[in-house]
């Protein structure tokens, strides 16, 4: 089993049109690794779109570490046994009062062992 970690970062442009940032672009996984989203921006949440490769189909960012190491992240979800294909989600975040979302998000790609 990995830890798999996906990095969201949000930056407002001079609109105040949010751009979201995700590393890695696309998460290849395999059954059994846990996945974790994490961000510095502001607390967020996601959503699996259609299906989930996980028991759970979403998970929201909770506040952690101190000082400059402040930021949020989601408790790791579990990739089930048999969830090959694609997964798309879509990511909303709480910045500046304000609340953006990313229908559009890169994908997680589960492979077999």
């Amino acid at each position: 089993m990995a830890e798999k970690q996906v990095q969201i970062q949000v930056e407002l442009d001079e609109y105040g049109n949010a751009n979201f940032t995700y590393r890695p672009a696309v998460l290849w996984v395999r059954p059994r690794d846990t996945v974790s989203w994490t961000s510095p921006d502001g607390p967020f949440g996601l959503i699996f779109k259609k299906s989930s490769p996980s028991l759970d189909v979403d998970a929201h960012g909770r506040s952690c570490g101190e000082g400059d190491e402040r930021g949020f992240a989601t408790q790791s979800l579990e990739i089930r046994e048999g969830a090959l294909g694609h997964y798309h989600y879509a990511v909303a975040i709480s910045l500046e009062g304000a609340v953006y979302l990313d229908a559009a998000c890169p994908e997680i790609v589960v492979k077999g062992r």
